[in-house]
Formats: C-alpha cells, sequence, structure tokens
C-alpha cells in the first residue's frame, strides 16, 4: 500500500504573506504554533483477497472493500481502477463491485482500490484546504476465459491389482471442481465422496464372482457428468462323471481377483467333502456314493468371499442313475385300461389325460379341468368331475355321459371311485349354499342316475380331516366302507358281508379278479376272499417291506421300506421275487413299467 502526501499554496496568498514581512512592526511574541503533524494509518481491504498478489478470475466475480483512515483525517473519495481505467468513484467506505470476462478481455490487469483523503493536520495548507494523503494498494488479476460448462464424460477403466478390483478415472484437471461421486451399484450398494481433485482410483477390495458395477460422478460449479461401468466375473461348476467307478471331477473358474477369495467348499449332497483356502485351486476328484435309481446325487460348490457381507456363490450339480430310464412329461398318474388294452393317464397339472403305447409313447391327448379321475381296470370307461356333473367317458366310444347336473364340487380334496359296470361313489356338497358345510356321500347308478346309497355328512374343513370315499370294486359289486373295514354289497341299503381280518390294512379290490381282495402287513401280503373275507392264501414279503401298489397286468406288487436302497417285486400268485437297487420309496407298477414319483420309468417285466 503506498501512502502520498500533496501541499498547495495559491500565488496570491504568498503574495500577502511577503506584504506583511515588509512592515516595521515587531510583535512581540511568536504569532503561529508548531503544528505536529499525525500520521496516516490508512486501510484498504479486499474481501478474501488481503494476502494473495494474484487473483485468477474463472468466472463473473463480486468483489467486496472496505477503506479506512485514523483520525483526524477525513475520507474524500474512493477509486476502483482496472488498469488505467476507473470502473467506480464513491464516497462511501465500503461497498461491492462485479468484474465481468464480458466487459473485461482475458489476459493479465492491475486492480487498484484508493482513496484520497484530507490530512486534518491544522497546517497552512490544511487551512486553506490544499492539503490530503493519497492511499492506494493494487493486485494483479489473472483473467481466463469464463468456462460454465459442466465436467465432459468421465472415463472409468476396470483392472487387476495385486488381487483386487482397481477403479481409474481420468482427472479434472479444471479450477471450478466440486468433487468425484463414485457409486458402487452391485453386488451390494454404496456411496464414496472424493473431495481431493487428485484422488483418482479406487480399490474394491470386496469383489470376487459375479457382476460388479459402479458409476462415477464428476461434478464442477457448473454442472455433473456420469459415467457407468460394470463387469461380469462368471463362475461355472463343471463335473465330470464316471460311472463305472462313481468318481467325479469337479472343476470351477479360480478369480483373478483372488485377493477376495475366502474359501471353496465341496459337496456331497449336504455333507462337506473339501475346503480350501487357497484361491489358485479349481480342480478336485471325489469318489462319491453309488447312484440308485430313483435318488439324485448333488454335488455343490459354494464360494465364500472374505467379505461376509456378500452374497454366497453357490452352483449345484446333480447326478442321476445311468440306467436307460426314461421321463414321462407333466407326471401323470398312469392306468392299465383292459378294455381298450392301453395305458392311460392323467395330469392335473396339465389337465391332460393321455394315451400311450406299448413303450409309453403319447399316442393321443385330451383335455380334462379336473382334479379327481377314476379309471377301472376292466370295461371301457373312465370317470371325473367337470363343473356341476360327474363324467362317465366310454374310451371306446368317446361317448359322455353326464350323471348328476346339480351338484357341487366345490371341495378340496375331491375323490371319485368307479367301476366297470356304470357304478360310481363320489362326495359333493348338498347344495350351492357356500355356508352350508354339508356333504352328501354318493353311489350312483349312471345309467338311469337312481342312487343306491346317498348319506349326508358334516364337514368343516378347518376343523375336521377330509372325508372319506366309498371304494369300489372293479366289477362294481363290492365296496369299502370310508369310515370302517367293513364290506358290503352294492345294492340299496349296502348289505353287509362283513369286517376285514385282521391285522392288516386294506390295499384293493384285486382288478384282475373279483373274487379277490388284497390286505397289506409288515412283510406279508394277504389274499382275502371277497365271499366270506377270509384269508385264501398269505404272500410272504423281504424283511421289513410293505406293499404300495398292485399291477393287475403283471400280478406283482411294489413292495417298499424306509430308507432302504433296494426295491421288491413280488408276484402274488406264485411269491417269485425280484429285486432292484433304487431309492425305496414312491413307486408304482403299471403294466409292467417301473414308475417313480419324478416320472421316470423303465420296463423291467
Amino acid at each position: 500500500m503506498i501512502i502520498k502526501r500533496t501541499s498547495a499554496i495559491v500565488l496570491p496568498q504568498l503574495l500577502l504573506f511577503i506584504v506583511l514581512l515588509g512592515c516595521t512592526f515587531e510583535p512581540q511574541e511568536d504569532f503561529f504554533k508548531e503544528v505536529k503533524q499525525v500520521a496516516p494509518s490508512p486501510i484498504i481491504d479486499l474481501t478474501d483477497y488481503n494476502e494473495e498478489d494474484t487473483i485468477v478470475m474463472l468466472q463473473p466475480t463480486k468483489f467486496k472493500y472496505m477503506v479506512a483512515i485514523n483520525e483526524p483525517s477525513a475520507l474524500q473519495e474512493v477509486q476502483i481502477l482496472l488498469d488505467s481505467s476507473a470502473i467506480l468513484s464513491t464516497p462511501f467506505l465500503s461497498g461491492e463491485f462485479t468484474l465481468s470476462q464480458s466487459s473485461i478481455p482475458v489476459g493479465i490487469h492491475k486492480l487498484t482500490i484508493q482513496f484520497i483523503a484530507k490530512s486534518n493536520s491544522g497546517s497552512l495548507a490544511d487551512k486553506v484546504g490544499a492539503e490530503y494523503f493519497q492511499v492506494w494498494k493494487t493486485w494483479i488479476v489473472k483473467v481466463e476465459r469464463f468456462d460454465n460448462d459442466p465436467p465432459d464424460t468421465p472415463e472409468v477403466r476396470i483392472s487387476e491389482e495385486d488381487g483386487f478390483l482397481r477403479l481409474d478415472w481420468t482427472p479434472y484437471s479444471k479450477n471450478n471442481f466440486v468433487g468425484y461421486r463414485l457409486r458402487v451399484l452391485a453386488p451390494y450398494p454404496r456411496e464414496i465422496q472424493f473431495k481431493n481433485q487428485l484422488s483418482t482410483y479406487w480399490v474394491d477390495s470386496s469383489f470376487l464372482w459375479g457382476s460388479a458395477g459402479y458409476e462415477l460422478t464428476v461434478t464442477n460449479t457448473y454442472g455433473s457428468n456420469t459415467t457407468t461401468v460394470g463387469l461380469t466375473e462368471p463362475q461355472k461348476l463343471t463335473l465330470i462323471y464316471n460311472k463305472d467307478d462313481s468318481t467325479a471331477v469337479v472343476k470351477w473358474k479360480p478369480s483373478r481377483f483372488y485377493s477376495a477369495f475366502g474359501r471353496a467348499v465341496i459337496k456331497e449332497n449336504e455333507t462337506v467333502r473339501h475346503t480350501s483356502t487357497n484361491g489358485s485351486d479349481s480342480t478336485l476328484t471325489l469318489k462319491l456314493n453309488e447312484i440308485l435309481w430313483g435318488r439324485g446325487e448333488s454335488v455343490t460348490l459354494q464360494i465364500f468371499p472374505k467379505n461376509s457381507q456378500l452374497t454366497t456363490f453357490e452352483s449345484r450339480e446333480f447326478l442321476y442313475n445311468h440306467l436307460p430310464v426314461k421321463r414321462l412329461l407333466s407326471r401323470p398318474t398312469l392306468y392299465y385300461q383292459n378294455g381298450i388294452k392301453q395305458v392311460v393317464g392323467f395330469s392335473p397339472s396339465a389337465a391332460l389325460f393321455y394315451f400311450f403305447d406299448d413303450q409309453l409313447g403319447v399316442t393321443d391327448s385330451v383335455t380334462v379341468y379336473t382334479s379327481a379321475v377314476s379309471v377301472p381296470y376292466s370295461g371301457n370307461y373312465a370317470y371325473y368331475v367337470n363343473d356341476n356333473a360327474v363324467v362317465r367317458w366310454n374310451l371306446s366310444t368317446n361317448e359322455k355321459v353326464y350323471t348328476n347336473d346339480n351338484a357341487n364340487f366345490a371341495i378340496e380334496p375331491l375323490s371319485i371311485s368307479g367301476s366297470s359296470n356304470g357304478i360310481v361313489s363320489y362326495y359333493s356338497k348338498n347344495n350351492q349354499d357356500p355356508w352350508d358345510l354339508r356333504l352328501s356321500l354318493v353311489i350312483q347308478n349312471t345309467d338311469d342316475k337312481t342312487f343306491i346309497q346317498k348319506t349326508n355328512v358334516n364337514y368343516d374343513p378347518k376343523i375336521t380331516l377330509p372325508p372319506k370315499n366309498f371304494v369300489l370294486s372293479d366289477d362294481g359289486g363290492l365296496c369299502l366302507s370310508p369310515y370302517s373295514r367293513g364290506i358290503s354289497r352294492v345294492e340299496n341299503g349296502l348289505p353287509n358281508i362283513g369286517t376285514l381280518p385282521s391285522p392288516g390294512y386294506f390295499l384293493c379290490f384285486r382288478h384282475d379278479n373279483n373274487d379277490e381282495i388284497l390286505m397289506t402287513w409288515s412283510e406279508s401280503v394277504n389274499i382275502v376272499s371277497s365271499h366270506d373275507l377270509s384269508i385264501i392264501r398269505t404272500i410272504t414279503l423281504p424283511w421289513g417291506y410293505n406293499a404300495v401298489s398292485y399291477d393287475p397286468v403283471t400280478h406283482y406288487v411294489v413292495c417298499t421300506k424306509t430308507d432302504s436302497e433296494v426295491l421288491y417285486l413280488v408276484n402274488i400268485d406264485n411269491n417269485h421275487t425280484k429285486a432292484f437297487k433304487a431309492i425305496s420309496t414312491q413307486w408304482s407298477l403299471v403294466n409292467g413299467y417301473l414308475i417313480n414319483y419324478a416320472g421316470q420309468y423303465m420296463k423291467v417285466l
């Protein structure tokens, strides 16, 4: 800051002073007092720029100033100059002004703030108004082009460094920088802020497998721009199984971001067979359990990242028995219909009734919307529920008879039992009233629609078990009571023949021989006379096994045992037994085909 003192005496005053000196008057004392001048203490302040020599101006900028000087001086005028041109002249001690690129060329300029003040020193020059101070202070102003554009779209690169995923982006070089914002979109969201303009990379120490997504935003004082990048690092389990020695070669892909690797776990079914903490391991040979028909072996690969917040990668492969088995689509329930000499089946999920050839290939299918089907072994009929009626369907002629037009089948589960002579048993609601919970338990002749039996029962699905239906013999001559072990003739009044012998459970009326009833008990099948309910003969089963299904074509029963790995087929005429290595649950035998719950089948008889 520069201070300059200025004094000026006008000529007429000087001449007057000289004339007075020519007189002969001599005063007794001095006619003036010595003036002691006070040194000025000026202040010039440019807010935010007091200590800076150079001001870089990137945009139109508002400046605030303040000036002051100590008493007895008195401020006269404040001037602000850019180079040699005055841009402001004011008597105020403080104020503001704006410099803009619209009126100032790009380049180096000198900004000056100065003021003029009277000294008020009491000197003769001061008395005549000719003594003042001029004080000024200067700054160098570097004016750059006004850039009010948002940042360019940043470039982001993904690479690997020391086993970790690294992100690098191009730095923003201009002075109007505000910040970088990095959002991790996947595998789990988070956000990182960077206020340092030189921070141009970030390491994701957690990413190992799968998909990752990142969004980088660069912001300056005029806006922002964003780039999104991502990568997919797939993991794949490859399983090569040797059926001859039950060995499996397990392969997976090592991650290039190995420093984020925690451990790899290999399981057979749910048993851990191998654990590795070496990220470069990628091959393992296992000796597996023997794979039985009806049960698959599973091999599971689990990759655990070091970061427990991340999802574990898991892939599972299933191995099945190598026997030449096929699979039925939609897993229909199969029946052998002796009247048309053909296997038929129904799938509720597909709403299709199928017709099969001797190799269980589908020859035809018919759409049937129902949840209850009955197909007797003999005769030509199949029965099903449709809307408010029971339908008797002649599979030879395709004729359909609707036995009851007023039944209400809004009940789950439904049940129906039909015979070869046109007799059918079912239950339905008494009427269309949704609040009436009474059911009708019915045996009906489909030829003339007369009721042989109609019994009312109460049923509340919230508190009672599902209702039970009569089970009819294949020829329609006998029925099993739904609530006892009683066997009755199917005629008016249902005259009772007697009670099934104990111990044992009803398996079925023998479809191919109406004179016999099959009962199963632990390790045996009793053949019971349908005339007097006496035991005709007993078939011995393997230890711990029970009969669960009967095939009237081959005369074999399917015998199963919980947790066994062997399945038995036993002929009820001669006790001939065949064994198969298979998981011993949920099997049926139809026309010599062994079928499991998954719809796999194989001809065995």
